[in-house]
Formats: C-alpha cells, structure tokens, sequence
C-alpha cells in the first residue's frame, strides 16, 4: 500500500535541460509535507467530427502542465542547495570557529541553466511488486515562500516547473538506497526569530530596532513559465521570464498601539511620509552548527524595503491588530550595516555543510 510516510524525494543539479542525473546519492534528500506534481497526464481529448454514427470515434490523451507549489518545512540545514538554485548565486562556504560554516546566497539576474533532476519514490522498498520511481529529469526552483509564526514551526513553499515525468521506464535513478539527509530535525520555530527595521539611510540595525509582529510572510517568486511546444518531444522546454521577479514581505501585529511590545505606528508614520527602510529577519537555532560558539543561523536582509498598505480593521469590540505590506527593491548603493547588498534580498545560513551549495546539496 502507497502511503505518504514512504516517500523518498531525492534532487541533483542537473546541466542538460530534460536529461537526468543520477540522485541515489548521500544527501540528496528533499525534506518536504507534499509532493505536487504529476505524470503529465491530461485530460482526454475527443475528436467530435460529424460522422453520422451517433458517437465519438476517437478520443487521445492531453498533456497536464508539470508545475506545483511544493510545501516542506523551514530548517536550518538540508536546503542549501535550493535556496541557492532558487537565488541563482552561492560560492564556498566561509569557516566560522572551525567547524561552522557560513553560506551566502544571492540574488542572480537570472536562473537560466540551473535546475535539478528530482526522483520521487511513491512507495517503500520493501513493496510486492516493486514499482519504479517518478523521475523529473530537470526542475526548476523559481522562489520561495516562508511564512513565520510566533508560536509554531516556520514553513517554506517552492514553486516548481519540471521538464518532463518519466513514471513507468527510463529512469536513470532506478533505487533510493543510498540516499540520505543532512538532517530531518533542526527546524525554524517562532522563538528562534527576531525581526528588525529601520530607515534604510539610518544606521545600522541593532536590538533597539526590533519589532514585534506575530506572523511574517517572506514572498521570492520569479515569475516564471513553460509550456509545450510543436516539436513532437512532450517536453516543457527551460522555463522563460513573464515578470519582474516579485520579492515581498507581509508582516501582521497582533494588537495596533504604541506601547513596548507594540511600537507599530512606525509603519504608519513612514508609509505617509513615503522613507524606504531596510530590514533584517534573523532566526537562530540553539543548537549549534557543530562547532563550540556557532549556532545554525539564517540571516534574510532587505536593503531597501517601500511600505505599502498599512492596515487597522476594525472588526467589532476586541483588540484592533495591524497588518502591514512592504515590498523589497533593489537599492543604489548598500546601506550601512549590509556591506555590499544592493539587490532586493540575501540570505546567510550558517550550518556543517562544508561545500559549494550551488553544486550539490
């Protein structure tokens, strides 16, 4: 019997669209809750020519788009290499007292030529008969969504496009024996997180900087596309641009007011005085990332944050909260504090993996 609590998603970077690699290897894990992609199986077509019989004579099967929003959860190792395929920019991590380690992933002009081959094993080992493996022989990662809850796990969604779905024959990646995760525990829970903001000319952030919302939204995508094309393949060509990548925050206050845990008229003032800000999200895990003072770390930075709507209902007698939009741009020059940040967004993550992101996970 198939069952969810089966499931081995296993992902490689890939470098020829619609040809796979292989997957079955160690730390090639894709922690995720679902998997939202198919077969590429469509609905059926049907040919309604007038033929005098008094019913259809052919019907032939269509193709379904081979794109889904994957949602897993936040944690602070075992995602490196999506991120870093989903921001289009990584490097060699730096050392940070000897063991840490410290990945930077930024922001690309483009994601062309990154993609990964996906496996996904629909039904355990141990099955009778054994069915194959759905492989994906290229997928692109085109952002992601976190959302940040005070008082439970964090989350993280990719939207995904695949090239193709091979389900029946084919498969490079035939078995997930060997394939291993770098963790399935280390999440991003509420405690972890701090959210600070300031004027984007001011000085640097510091603690005197925080505030303190009870749910934040973290929205990258892309804005990104395939479709099929007449070339007799069935195959979704490499994604192309439709949009300027989107990059946003939503940040919700529990209560509206001005009092210690609540100073969230800063919003207000500033979005009517129209000063850009630059915020920083900062979660810290308190274990530490195998080292003796390096805790497991993400850092997302936003130099140049316009406020947009600035929200009070009023809904009946109780607590009136705010809820907040902010969008995230590019800015001329870093601000002080973000040394050389000048794209809408980065993110550091400091845990043992100790090679390129961008390569492998």
């Amino acid at each position: 019997m198939a069952q969810g609590t089966d499931v081995i998603i296993a992902h490689q970077k890939g470098s020829v669209w619609n040809t796979a690699v292989q997957t079955n290897v160690a730390n090639a894990g894709l922690l995720l809750t679902q998997w939202p992609i198919g077969n590429g199986l469509g609905d059926l077509l049907y040919d309604d020519s007038l033929s005098g019989s008094g019913f259809r004579s052919n019907a032939i099967r269509g193709l379904n788009k081979l794109t889904g929003d994957a949602p897993g959860m936040l944690r602070y190792t075992g995602l490196e290499h999506a991120f870093a395929m989903s921001m289009g920019i990584a490097g060699a991590p730096t050392t940070t007292d000897t063991t840490g380690r410290i990945h930077v992933f930024q922001l690309a002009t483009t994601l062309d030529g990154l993609f990964d081959t996906i496996a996904v094993m629909k039904v355990g080992p141990a099955a009778t008969p054994a069915l194959p493996i759905w492989e994906y022989p290229s997928l692109k990662y085109t952002g992601f969504v976190i959302e940040f809850i005070s008082d439970a796990l964090a989350t993280i969604t990719f939207p995904l496009i695949a090239s193709s779905c091979k389900s029946t024959t084919g498969q490079v990646t035939t078995t997930t024996a060997a394939v291993t995760y770098r963790s399935k525990v280390l999440n991003v829970f509420g405690t972890h997180i701090k959210f600070r903001a300031n004027a984007s000319s001011g000085a640097a952030l510091a603690d005197s900087d925080k505030f303190y919302p009870s749910r934040v939204v973290l929205t990258y995508r892309r804005n990104m596309d395939s479709t099929f094309v007449l070339d007799g393949s069935g195959v979704m060509p490499e994604p192309y641009y439709t949009a300027a990548p989107e990059i946003s925050l939503q940040v919700d206050f529990p209560v509206y007011g001005t009092s210690t845990l609540q100073t969230n008229n800063f919003f207000l003032t500033n979005a009517f005085s129209e000063v850009p800000l630059k915020v920083d999200i900062t979660c810290t895990s308190p274990v530490l990332a195998g080292a003796a003072t390096a805790f497991h770390n993400f850092i997302f930075e936003f130099p140049n944050v316009v406020i947009g709507n600035v929200e009070m209902p009023v809904t009946g007698p109780g607590v009136i909260p705010q809820n907040v939009q902010l969008a995230c741009i590019e800015r001329s020059a870093a601000p002080t504090g973000m040394a050389g940040l000048t794209k809408p967004m980065r993110v550091t993550n400091t845990s043992a993996m100790t090679t390129d992101a961008l390569l492998n996970p």
